[in-house]
Protein backbone atom coordinates (compact mmCIF):
# COMPACT_ATOMS: atom_id res chain seq x y z
CA UNK A 1 0.00 0.00 0.00
CA UNK A 2 1.37 2.95 -0.90
CA UNK A 3 1.43 6.45 1.60
CA UNK A 4 -0.90 9.29 0.34
CA UNK A 5 0.74 12.47 1.11
CA UNK A 6 -2.00 15.51 1.07
CA UNK A 7 -0.52 19.03 -0.11
CA UNK A 8 -1.36 21.33 2.28
CA UNK A 9 -2.75 25.13 1.13
CA UNK A 10 -1.32 26.24 4.32
CA UNK A 11 1.35 28.78 3.90
CA UNK A 12 4.61 27.91 4.90
CA UNK A 13 8.17 29.24 4.45
CA UNK A 14 9.88 32.87 3.96
CA UNK A 15 7.05 35.17 2.70
CA UNK A 16 4.07 37.39 2.93
CA UNK A 17 3.91 39.31 6.37
CA UNK A 18 6.82 37.17 8.08
CA UNK A 19 8.74 38.36 4.64
CA UNK A 20 7.84 42.26 5.66
CA UNK A 21 9.00 41.84 9.22
CA UNK A 22 12.81 39.91 8.51
CA UNK A 23 12.80 43.19 5.88
CA UNK A 24 12.45 45.68 8.88
CA UNK A 25 14.81 43.93 11.31
CA UNK A 26 17.52 43.57 8.85
CA UNK A 27 17.09 46.93 6.44
CA UNK A 28 14.33 49.61 8.30
CA UNK A 29 14.85 49.46 11.12
CA UNK A 30 18.80 49.76 11.76
CA UNK A 31 18.32 52.59 8.99
CA UNK A 32 15.37 54.33 11.35
CA UNK A 33 17.46 54.03 14.26
CA UNK A 34 20.40 55.67 12.57
CA UNK A 35 18.75 58.52 10.94
CA UNK A 36 16.37 59.21 13.82
CA UNK A 37 19.61 59.42 16.11
CA UNK A 38 21.80 61.65 13.20
CA UNK A 39 18.33 63.90 12.87
CA UNK A 40 17.87 64.09 16.98
CA UNK A 41 21.36 64.60 18.17
CA UNK A 42 21.66 68.52 17.47
CA UNK A 43 18.44 69.44 19.32
CA UNK A 44 19.56 66.56 22.16
CA UNK A 45 23.24 68.22 22.62
CA UNK A 46 21.91 72.27 22.15
CA UNK A 47 18.89 71.65 24.51
CA UNK A 48 20.59 70.64 27.43
CA UNK A 49 23.37 73.81 28.88
CA UNK A 50 25.21 71.42 30.33
CA UNK A 51 26.22 69.93 27.10
CA UNK A 52 26.83 73.15 25.61
CA UNK A 53 28.96 74.29 28.26
CA UNK A 54 30.88 71.12 28.36
CA UNK A 55 31.75 70.43 24.58
CA UNK A 56 33.82 67.23 26.41
CA UNK A 57 30.76 66.06 27.88
CA UNK A 58 29.05 66.30 24.73
CA UNK A 59 31.28 64.44 23.00
CA UNK A 60 31.36 61.45 25.30
CA UNK A 61 26.91 61.66 25.47
CA UNK A 62 27.08 61.59 21.63
CA UNK A 63 29.48 58.65 21.64
CA UNK A 64 27.18 56.54 24.00
CA UNK A 65 24.43 57.13 21.75
CA UNK A 66 25.64 56.22 18.25
CA UNK A 67 27.07 53.12 20.54
CA UNK A 68 23.72 52.67 21.75
CA UNK A 69 22.23 53.29 18.62
CA UNK A 70 24.64 50.54 16.73
CA UNK A 71 23.61 47.75 19.48
CA UNK A 72 19.85 48.16 18.78
CA UNK A 73 20.41 47.98 15.10
CA UNK A 74 22.78 45.00 15.08
CA UNK A 75 20.12 43.12 17.85
CA UNK A 76 17.97 44.03 14.62
CA UNK A 77 19.36 42.58 12.01
CA UNK A 78 20.65 39.58 14.21
CA UNK A 79 16.67 38.63 14.81
CA UNK A 80 16.27 39.13 11.06
CA UNK A 81 18.88 36.88 10.10
CA UNK A 82 17.80 34.53 13.24
CA UNK A 83 13.87 34.30 11.61
CA UNK A 84 15.72 34.06 8.10
CA UNK A 85 18.23 30.91 8.89
CA UNK A 86 16.74 29.00 11.62
CA UNK A 87 13.52 27.03 11.33
CA UNK A 88 13.06 26.04 15.00
CA UNK A 89 10.22 27.56 17.09
CA UNK A 90 12.95 29.66 19.37
CA UNK A 91 13.49 31.97 16.47
CA UNK A 92 9.97 32.68 17.43
CA UNK A 93 10.78 33.93 21.05
CA UNK A 94 13.92 35.20 19.77
CA UNK A 95 11.86 37.84 17.79
CA UNK A 96 9.29 38.56 19.95
CA UNK A 97 11.90 39.19 23.02
CA UNK A 98 13.70 41.46 20.25
CA UNK A 99 11.09 43.14 19.42
CA UNK A 100 10.05 44.58 23.09
CA UNK A 101 13.57 45.10 23.79
CA UNK A 102 14.72 47.18 20.77
CA UNK A 103 11.61 48.65 21.36
CA UNK A 104 9.51 50.25 24.27
CA UNK A 105 11.85 47.95 27.31
CA UNK A 106 15.11 49.95 25.86
CA UNK A 107 12.89 53.70 25.82
CA UNK A 108 11.59 53.15 28.96
CA UNK A 109 14.23 54.24 31.03
CA UNK A 110 14.78 57.57 28.66
CA UNK A 111 11.45 58.18 28.89
CA UNK A 112 11.40 58.24 32.84
CA UNK A 113 14.64 60.59 33.17
CA UNK A 114 12.95 62.61 30.62
CA UNK A 115 9.49 62.91 32.88
CA UNK A 116 11.78 63.36 35.62
CA UNK A 117 14.13 66.72 34.05
CA UNK A 118 10.64 67.82 33.37
CA UNK A 119 7.49 66.95 33.99
CA UNK A 120 5.07 68.39 31.17
CA UNK A 121 6.77 66.34 28.47
CA UNK A 122 4.54 63.80 29.08
CA UNK A 123 2.76 65.43 26.55
CA UNK A 124 5.77 65.80 23.94
CA UNK A 125 6.58 63.51 20.63
CA UNK A 126 8.67 61.26 22.89
CA UNK A 127 5.55 59.51 24.70
CA UNK A 128 3.77 59.49 21.46
CA UNK A 129 7.11 57.30 20.00
CA UNK A 130 6.94 55.25 22.87
CA UNK A 131 3.57 54.67 23.01
CA UNK A 132 4.10 53.78 18.68
CA UNK A 133 6.89 51.78 19.63
CA UNK A 134 4.71 49.21 22.38
CA UNK A 135 1.79 49.35 19.45
CA UNK A 136 3.83 47.78 16.72
CA UNK A 137 5.44 45.54 19.40
CA UNK A 138 2.01 44.34 20.16
CA UNK A 139 0.70 43.61 16.76
CA UNK A 140 3.98 42.04 15.58
CA UNK A 141 3.83 39.89 18.73
CA UNK A 142 0.16 38.87 17.95
CA UNK A 143 1.08 38.19 14.52
CA UNK A 144 4.16 35.67 15.42
CA UNK A 145 2.10 34.13 18.03
CA UNK A 146 -1.16 34.01 15.54
CA UNK A 147 0.20 33.55 12.41
CA UNK A 148 -0.51 29.96 10.34
CA UNK A 149 2.88 30.86 8.47
CA UNK A 150 5.00 31.20 11.64
CA UNK A 151 3.05 27.66 12.86
CA UNK A 152 4.10 26.24 9.70
CA UNK A 153 7.60 27.46 9.10
CA UNK A 154 9.20 27.49 12.83
CA UNK A 155 6.62 24.71 14.38
CA UNK A 156 5.95 27.38 17.03
CA UNK A 157 2.73 26.92 18.76
CA UNK A 158 1.48 29.18 21.63
CA UNK A 159 0.92 26.65 24.73
CA UNK A 160 -2.23 26.54 26.39
CA UNK A 161 -2.65 25.56 30.04
CA UNK A 162 -4.58 22.67 30.53
CA UNK A 163 -7.40 22.79 33.43
CA UNK A 164 -8.76 20.54 36.01
CA UNK A 165 -11.73 19.67 35.94
CA UNK A 166 -13.34 22.23 38.00
CA UNK A 167 -11.73 24.59 35.24
CA UNK A 168 -8.53 25.74 37.17
CA UNK A 169 -5.58 26.14 34.77
CA UNK A 170 -3.00 23.69 36.56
Amino acid sequence: MTAVTQKSDEPKGIGGWLAFLITILIIISPVHLAWSTYREMPELIEGDPELISDPELALYVKIFIWFVTFILSLVSIITGIILLKMRKPKAVKIAIASLWLVGPIFALPILIYAYMENPNSIYSSEYSEYSRGILIAILWTAYLMMSKRVKNTYGFRVKVPKKHNNGTPK
